[in-house]
């Protein structure tokens, strides 16, 4: 299931070099991610944090604070795990994007993949000819659908997950230069 959403692009893999040491990372990012509650109401709280999450000593878990404005990056998590280097800390990165369009979608293309494949079966024993052609007529609105969602989640996910990247990295740089 993995490969599928990496090919899809609702899964990506980044790294990101910061010329931190890993308890300095966490010191300046804790204050800003808040629990993560995984509620809809995340627009009427007034917390002063940007993320919701958890930060560890090993990694953290984010997700960007649902708002008025940012509704669609808000579905888009951030897994990072933390190497020290000898030029500062490596944060590999792990993006998820999971709109809850995508899970409709997603489930109505196998629905009508498996109804194709058991209408054409079903019309290949019984010598149904309109049952082959209609057979092929799903497949192929499958496919058409499938590439559809694949286009619009593709583009939707690169936006949102290119976005968190960069406010991560632009957000430790704003925190660190507080903290001074």
């Amino acid at each position: 299931m993995k490969k599928l959403f990496l090919l899809l692009g609702l899964i990506e893999y980044r790294s990101l070099q910061l010329d931190l040491s890993r308890e300095e990372f966490i010191r300046v990012l804790s204050p800003h991610v808040g629990a993560d509650t995984m509620s809809g109401l995340d627009i009427f709280s007034s917390g002063k944090t940007d993320y919701k999450g958890a930060v560890g000593y090993n990694g953290f878990y984010l997700r960007r604070k649902r708002g008025w404005v940012n509704n669609s990056r808000h579905y888009c998590k951030m897994i990072g795990i933390f190497q020290e280097s000898s030029s500062g800390l490596v944060v590999n990165l792990e993006f998820r994007y999971f709109p809850p369009p995508v899970y409709f979608f997603l489930i109505m293309i196998f629905l009508f993949g498996a109804f194709s494949i058991l209408l054409f079966f079903i019309g290949l024993f019984t010598f149904n000819g309109k049952s082959i052609i209609s057979a092929v007529l799903n497949m192929g609105a499958v496919f058409g659908l499938g590439a559809i969602v694949g286009f619009i989640t593709r583009s939707f996910s690169a936006n949102a997950i290119q976005k968190m990247y960069y406010e991560l990295d632009a957000n430790i740089f704003r925190y660190r230069k507080a903290k001074l």
